[in-house]
């Protein structure tokens, strides 16, 4: 068994020499971004696949419980029965909308999924203008830029550490 420590910055116990392994109980492991020290509200972006929408929107349930702040709630765009150009005006508005977003995010939650798009645009964004990204799930998900990310296994353990990230603003 390791030997584990109380970590003063999130009141999280985690290994006192890290594993490399994503889990919850070791969620500091290989951690690249740096640490703000006390936790503090921060604004939260979920870039995820439209069909993990429920999922998506659990998470946010657990981000406004941790104090936290929802950017943009894209859960709730439809687009069924637009067709033509009034669909195309559509998907405009909702991309300036969640572009909008990202850029107002503090840390962006990235929930990947190989067959998504959009999320990967999101990561992307949020990527070149320095916003920290806290993935949830598998590394091997992301190609070369999940390295980037910091990864945590479970969306309990990305909200956890939020008010702990140092953020860019």
């Amino acid at each position: 068994a390791l030997a584990r420590e109380r970590d003063p910055r999130v009141g999280l116990v985690v290994p006192a020499t890290g594993t490399g392994h994503v889990h919850d109980a070791d969620i500091y492991a290989g951690w690249r971004l740096p640490l703000a020290g006390p936790a503090r509200p921060r604004r939260v972006y979920v870039a995820a696949k439209w069909e993990a929408k429920e999922r998506v929107r659990a998470v946010y349930a657990l981000i406004r419980a941790a104090g936290h702040e929802v950017t943009l709630d894209w859960t709730i765009e439809d687009d069924t029965g637009l067709v033509g150009e009034e669909r195309a005006a559509y998907h405009r508005a909702v991309a300036e909308r969640d572009l909008a977003g990202v850029r107002g995010a503090d840390v962006l939650i990235l929930l990947p999924h190989e067959r998504g798009l959009g999320l990967w645009v999101e990561l992307g964004i949020a990527l070149v203008l320095g916003i920290p990204v806290l993935a949830v799930g598998d590394p091997e998900s992301a190609g070369i830029f999940g390295a980037l990310c910091r990864w945590v296994a479970t969306d309990e353990a990305a909200v956890v550490l939020l008010g702990s990230i140092a953020v860019r603003r």
